[in-house]
């Protein structure tokens, strides 16, 4: 979990979306009068590849196929209706693994880790997709796919996902309120009833408020067992997908989690990542790089997002990063960058009044 500004991924071209995501929609517009063979047809998509759920189809061909349906049914509310008639669980591995978790912020962890098997939009394969975002007390789940502005639909209906899938076996949402970058477009009263809470229209960015609390709810739906088994799936799909930098992306992405946490070792990582030691310095090498230059460089990046954007003391910001204490953190950021803490705090607060000023004139 971090604490900083929105800021959105680059785009993958390539993007793709799991077959059962896609069967689902099929299923879910036929009941609206829309046939599968139609969808298909206007979309290029082959049915038949749709019978193996982990099978890829594009993110082209899948939003071709939804906008159809949209027009066909006069229903621009279509893509929130889905998410919230059709739970991720029956569409896509995704679903499972989550509703597997032991708690609500398990669940969101795994979502960042293998999101992309169920819609992947992305530049890099390994960026996660959803950031869980703290603004002060509130808490924050960002859609940060960038072909929201192309696809504003993928936004609708994974936040719907989001706020009516735990409604199944949640005696409520831990979601509290939505956030979206466009206008307040004719249909927004069905924003509100499907996602049952408020919605902000042109708004900064693209985000789910939760109650904080609800991080620690219980999930689990299934044996423990099976979330083993559901994992270990996820895992070989993920490497299908592939990636250039796949393992130096989902170690960051792992170290960004428990960062905080302090004593971070390559052996700790490692078994997290399900791999050995030599294994995960193997394929660092082969990426051109090594464990302890991805820590350093996410430390520091992160370390000057929390300086830059928020107010969070030394001491704070210290342990966000992995410190034991500020004189520890205060050296290496010293050897990073070489200013203390404090000095780059103050140049970026003078440059932040220098730009206020500026855009007032």
């Amino acid at each position: 979990m971090i604490d900083r500004p929105y800021r959105p991924r680059s785009v993958n071209n390539g993007a793709t979306v799991a077959a059962g995501v896609v069967a689902g929609l099929f299923d879910f517009c036929s009941k609206l009068g829309v046939s599968p063979d139609i969808l298909a047809d206007v979309s290029d998509i082959d049915i038949a590849n749709l019978a193996n759920p982990d099978a890829r189809v594009s993110l082209g061909a899948y939003m071709q196929a939804m906008r159809f349906a949209i027009t066909a049914t006069g229903r621009p509310e279509l893509p929130l209706a889905f998410g919230e008639a059709a739970g991720m669980s029956e569409l896509s591995i995704v679903g499972l693994l989550m509703e597997a978790s032991e708690t609500v912020g398990d669940a969101y962890v795994q979502m960042r880790r293998y999101g992309r098997l169920a819609i992947e939009a992305t530049g890099s394969s390994a960026d996660p997709r959803f950031e869980l975002i703290r603004k002060g007390n509130r808490l924050f789940l960002a859609d940060e796919q960038p072909v929201v502005q192309e696809y504003p639909e993928l936004t609708e209906s994974a936040f719907a996902w989001l706020a009516c899938g735990p409604r199944r076996y949640m005696k409520r949402s831990p979601v509290i309120s939505a956030s979206v970058t466009w206008p307040k477009p004719e249909h927004w009263q069905a924003y509100e009833k499907i996602l049952r809470c408020p919605v902000h229209f042109e708004s900064e960015w693209n985000a789910i408020e939760m109650a904080p609390e609800s991080l620690s709810w219980p999930v689990r739906q299934n044996p423990k067992y099976v979330f083993g088994i559901l994992t270990d799936r996820a895992d070989h799909l993920i490497k299908e997908l592939g990636d250039v930098r796949r393992t130096s992306s989902e170690l960051q992405n792992l170290l960004a989690a428990i960062l905080h946490e302090g004593s971070i070792t390559a052996e700790s990582a490692a078994r997290h990542m399900g791999m050995s030691r030599q294994t995960l310095f193997r394929r660092l090498d082969n990426e051109g790089t090594d464990f302890t230059t991805v820590l350093r460089e996410l430390r520091e990046e992160l370390a000057k997002t929390y300086l830059n954007g928020s107010k969070a003391s030394l001491n704070e910001v210290a342990y966000l990063v992995g410190f034991s204490d500020a004189s520890s953190f205060t050296r290496a950021f010293k050897r990073w960058t070489g200013i203390a803490p404090g000095e780059f705090r103050q140049q970026a607060l003078r440059k932040a009044v220098s730009h206020w000023k500026t855009d007032r004139r």
